[in-house]
């Protein structure tokens, strides 16, 4: 079951992958391994992650996150 969750998450962050609204946001994905590219002049960037590099990353995460409610 774990492994059919992570399959199916690695597909969706490859294709259609993330849309981001700012350049920062896309250019901290691009410089981390991800393909991103704008649709259109004012449109969103859109993010397609690689496997290989959210496998990469997994290791770098933070071990908590801050509470921002």
């Amino acid at each position: 079951m774990i492994e059919t969750i992570h399959r199916a998450s690695m597909e969706l962050l490859l294709d259609p992958g993330v849309e981001v609204w700012t350049g920062e946001a896309a250019e901290l994905f691009r410089s981390g391994g991800a393909e991103v590219f704008r649709r259109g002049e004012n449109g969103p960037w859109q993010v397609k992650i690689p496997e290989k590099t959210v496998m990469e990353a997994l290791p770098r995460r933070p071990r908590s996150l801050p509470d921002v409610r």
